[in-house]
């Protein structure tokens, strides 16, 4: 049976992606030991890991290494999980989830393409999916024992059926678009606030029938809340709180001590790191620590200047690129990246990619809209010339 160009295509988006990831996965030697516990599992990794192991030996949502294993609080039970699964079949072996992880990534790349396709055209459908191949932050987190991969593919999930929803008036897109919504946030709290945002989506879908719009989004909330809430009422039984993961209390803590931070002015901060480097008595090794701290700071503000233009960019292109009235299409991917934007705040600072991971499709859908736009003009306007 011969195939068609969109399934060329596909296939083409996959294999690359696929294959670009394992790239990196042979080149890093996940497999090794040495290299095992010096890169892979350590922080977040390593809680992750504990978990998984946990959960297969002793039954418990732990990250303790020994008894008594305290319940965990703090980590949502999906990536635990689904690291629980892979080592349940294949052993202790992190490095196979990550060969799962890039399958995954290879997915999300695909579905970039279809949420294009949808939305716009087989060709900006070709370009984004292309585009999103060559991802460098996926390329990576894919390959790091951490959420961002499995989260991206279950949140870009949740916006394809729901853009199916929006394009088919297919109830059933909206219950499974908020149950993947619910399984994003079970994946990483980041997302339990993303139903308020899309509220402008949904007012503008339905702005000639408001009353069929609050129902349907009562709906998907609805079904939302019902998702998260077993794993509130878990906590709540392990620790006396009813809350989703204590992780929202320290993103708060870091927002508010980011914020205060900010407000000190550069005129006050920098003469006291120049006294601190210049003073006759400072010891050489430390005023190359000074210097080293600057420029680490310098270092991450151009992370997040450098993600700004981006989206700047994208934005550019996509608002010179009004032709077609895609008004739709331009407030629901505007509500999904700032609503990473606000989320993230100072904290994506200091992450770099890992925080840009899951909005990346969205800023590559919108910027090849606009690019596809503006070259279509440019070449009207060389045949008017």
């Amino acid at each position: 049976m011969a195939l068609n160009n969109e399934s060329r295509k596909l296939i083409i988006i996959f294999s690359i992606a696929l294959s670009l990831g394992l790239i990196l996965f042979f080149a890093v030697g996940s497999w090794n030991d040495e290299v095992l516990k010096e890169r892979l599992l350590n922080h977040d990794s390593k809680e992750y890991h504990n978990i998984a192991v946990n959960l297969i030996e002793n039954k418990v949502f732990s990250n303790t290494e020994s008894s008594p294993h305290s319940p965990n609080i703090f980590r949502t039970p999906i990536y635990p999980f689904f690291l629980a699964s892979v080592y349940a079949i294949f052993g202790y072996k992190p490095y196979i989830a990550i060969f799962f992880q890039l399958i995954i990534g290879a997915i999300t790349c695909i579905l970039t393409y279809k949420i294009g396709r949808s939305f716009f055209d087989k060709k900006i459908a070709s370009f984004a999916g292309l585009f999103m191949v060559f991802e460098y932050s996926s390329i990576l987190y894919n390959n790091v024992l951490m959420t961002e991969t499995l989260f991206t593919f279950l949140f870009i999930t949740h916006i394809y059926l729901l853009i199916k929803f929006i394009k088919e008036n297919n109830s059933k897109m909206l219950v499974y678009s908020s149950v993947f919504l619910g399984l994003s946030t079970l994946c990483k709290p980041i997302s339990i606030y993303f139903f308020i945002f899309l509220i402008p989506a949904f007012f503008l879908h339905f702005r000639k029938n408001l009353q069929k719009g609050i129902l349907k989004y009562s709906i998907l909330t609805l079904v939302f809340v019902l998702t998260i809430t077993p794993w509130m009422v878990r906590n709540h039984k392990v620790s006396g709180k009813f809350l989703f993961s204590s992780a929202q209390e320290k993103v708060l803590r870091w927002h508010l001590y980011h914020l205060i931070k900010s407000r000190q002015k550069l005129k006050e901060v920098k003469p006291k790191q120049m006294e601190r480097v210049q003073s006759p008595n400072r010891d050489p090794s430390t005023k190359r620590n000074v210097i080293h701290e600057i420029s680490t700071k310098k270092k991450n503000n151009s992370v997040v200047l450098t993600d700004a233009k981006r989206y700047l960019k994208g934005m550019t292109y996509f608002i010179m690129a009004t032709k077609e009235k895609k008004f739709l299409e331009f407030v629901l991917f505007i509500s999904i990246i700032t609503y990473f934007v606000i989320a993230t705040g100072p904290v994506g600072g200091t992450g770099a990619g890992r925080y840009r991971v899951p909005v990346m499709p969205y800023i590559i859908l919108l910027a090849s809209y606009g690019m596809i736009q503006i070259q279509g003009r440019w070449r009207g306007y060389k045949l008017i010339s």
